[in-house]
């Protein structure tokens, strides 16, 4: 299926090219020298990538090259009037990201906690690395009328991922979806081929001005041989996934000063006990308020999950785990030219991962303070995080950090932190 994909979009790149409104809109190669986790040996990288296009359609490859792989990626969009296709490597994001997300790479800096943007729902993959992202098709039929407008998208993903001949045998893949997305390459003891099958349907109505609402379903497979795969093994309670999905349903008005939204996920699991199958539904909100004026800017966001809600492609504030979060953040411009803000986050993890090197649970402070004129500029930024455990505080994070702009080209930076109790859980 791939190799004929590959060929549909060759054959459409080179009648692209006859157009006389093709342009090659860029083209980058990257070199870099890199270590990618602790105690891994560096590696040097080269990233060609490419992007023709023309007034409705875009072509995108990239291809990333190192001593031991070579990774690749493509996609590409084409829009009518009322119709438009997506295809190859792409990302899905949905409302605020809390059933389907725009992936994030792991990051355990705990200061990396981020408010998810709401992206479009369907963005291409640009950057060489397949792991992250979906693969396959994805059709939208949209129309306006006025204020009023309507879009449907449905899609399908088919994710050629490897597995161990021991797991294949036994009909069970003990690690999570995660987990076997990451083999998108045959090496080592993965050897035999499965398929992540995810489709996916998805609806945005906006029926007056400053008002959203969307709805949204999809639903994940795995097959070998043509045949149901299990997945993410419980030895200790003798069960296994066959499946997981889930439903969500947003709103979201925004106007020039107030933006209040709203997202409510049901997620699903099918499991197999012992021969036997049962449905596990378990659900998350998150909603938030921001105010926005002139010289101020004032946010609150919730989140709030059942302890077995499961959302592996979720990604609300850098993570997919069910946690319960509160988040708050005024920033003012008192005098011109200075700004002043402070960010609060607490967040519970209410399932931690064995390989989780955090505290479950952490509260952090953040005061920013920005001064910029048109000869230099001084930032500061403060950073306190406390680490909670059974609800006593096992550990803390403080980090200071100040730049100054000395003249457009050039800066100084200087960092101070410190580190006080245990630095894992």
């Amino acid at each position: 299926m791939r190799n004929t994909v590959i060929l549909c979009l060759l054959v459409y790149i080179s009648i692209l090219l006859q157009l006389e409104a093709i342009a090659l809109q860029s083209i980058s190669v990257e070199y870099r020298q890199d270590a990618l986790d602790y105690g891994v040996k560096k590696e040097h990288y080269l990233r060609t990538s490419a992007t023709i296009a023309t007034d409705t359609t875009e072509v995108n490859a990239a291809v990333v090259q190192s001593h031991d792989a070579t990774l690749a990626t493509w996609s590409f969009a084409t829009q009518g009037d009322y119709a438009a296709i997506a295809g190859g490597y792409y990302f899905i994001h949905n409302a605020t990201g809390l059933l389907l997300g725009k992936t994030s790479v792991y990051n355990p800096d705990p200061y990396s906690i981020h408010v998810q943007k709401n992206d479009s729902f369907v963005s291409l993959c640009k950057s060489g690395n397949p792991q992250y992202a979906m693969y396959g098709v994805v059709s939208s039929l949209f129309d306006a009328r006025g204020a009023t407008t309507i879009k449907l998208d449905a899609g399908i993903s088919y994710k050629e991922c490897y597995i161990s001949s021991g797991d294949a045998q036994n009909g069970v893949y003990p690690y999570s979806v995660q987990g076997l997305l990451s083999h998108f390459q045959r090496e080592g003891q993965y050897t035999e081929p499965v398929q992540v099958v995810t489709s996916f349907v998805h609806a945005t109505l906006s029926p007056v001005e400053h008002v959203t609402l969307q709805g949204c379903y999809y639903s994940t497979h795995v097959y070998y041989n043509n045949a149901h795969m299990l997945f993410n093994a419980n030895t200790q309670d003798n069960y296994a996934m066959e499946s997981f999905g889930g439903y969500s349903l947003f709103a979201h008005y925004n106007d020039s000063i107030v933006s209040l939204f709203s997202e409510y996920a049901i997620s699903h699991v099918l499991i197999k006990n012992e021969g036997k199958s049962g449905n596990r539904y378990s659900s998350a909100y998150y909603c938030g308020v921001i105010v926005k004026e002139k010289n101020y800017k004032i946010s609150s966001i919730v989140q709030k999950s059942d302890e077995n809600f499961f959302a592996p492609f979720g990604d609300t504030f850098g993570g997919n785990s069910p946690r319960d979060i509160y988040y708050y953040s005024v920033s003012v411009k008192p005098v011109k030219n200075f700004t002043c803000s402070w960010i609060y986050t607490d967040q519970n993890n209410l399932l931690p991962s064995p390989y989780y090197t955090e505290y479950p649970h952490k509260r952090i402070n953040n005061i920013r303070m920005v001064y910029i004129n048109k000869y230099f500029s001084v930032k500061s930024d403060y950073r306190y995080a406390q680490f909670y455990k059974d609800g006593e505080e096992r550990a803390s994070r403080y980090q200071q950090g100040v730049v100054w702009g000395i003249t457009k080209n050039l800066s100084i930076h200087l960092k101070y932190g410190l580190y006080q109790g245990d630095t894992v859980a």
